[in-house]
């Protein structure tokens, strides 16, 4: 997949199906202790995501929501919002199977380009078990609390301040 070609896309109507079952996959192994069935998970995930959903619009109503493809395939989504200075990274999930193949590191790199050269502080909140922490530390992004991450703007390279120009 590293080869694969990377690209982000708006999300339309039509990819609510998808958008959930990113959701359902991605976090379904936190529920497995339960032993309960794939048809009750998914009626308490659905929950969880439709609350889910409600919330981000409610809190960043000027959100952007990006399909994350990869060879033209849909492989996650990320959401980011610009807001007093801080680009929010809202949600960003990379469906298991194309995880640890570069399609998120691809991602953040874009999302953190951007953030540099507009001078933007990058957060985000992240459950601490979860073991994206550790690609988000490689980016920079330090923890200010137990579920929250953030990384200051990088001082822009000579190759950045010349595009700039």
């Amino acid at each position: 997949m590293r080869d694969a070609t990377l690209s982000l896309e708006a999300v339309d109507g039509n990819d609510g199906p998808f958008l959930f079952d990113l959701f359902f996959q991605t976090r379904r192994g936190a529920f497995a202790p339960l032993g309960w069935d794939e048809g009750r998970l998914r009626g308490l995930l659905r929950s969880q995501y439709d609350l889910r959903e409600a919330q981000y619009r409610d809190q960043f109503p000027g959100a952007s929501t990006k399909k994350i493809l990869v060879g033209g395939e849909a492989a996650g989504r990320v959401d980011t919002a610009e807001e007093d200075g801080r680009l929010h990274i809202i949600d960003f999930a990379v469906m298991p199977g194309a995880q640890g193949r570069g399609a998120g590191s691809g991602v953040l790199r874009g999302i953190l380009e951007k953030a540099d050269a507009a001078g933007l502080v990058a957060d985000l909140h992240v459950e601490a078990a979860n073991p994206a922490r550790r690609l988000y530390a490689r980016f920079g992004f330090v923890e200010r609390s137990n579920l929250f991450m953030e990384r200051q703007p990088a001082a822009p390279s000579a190759e950045q301040d010349r595009r700039l120009a």
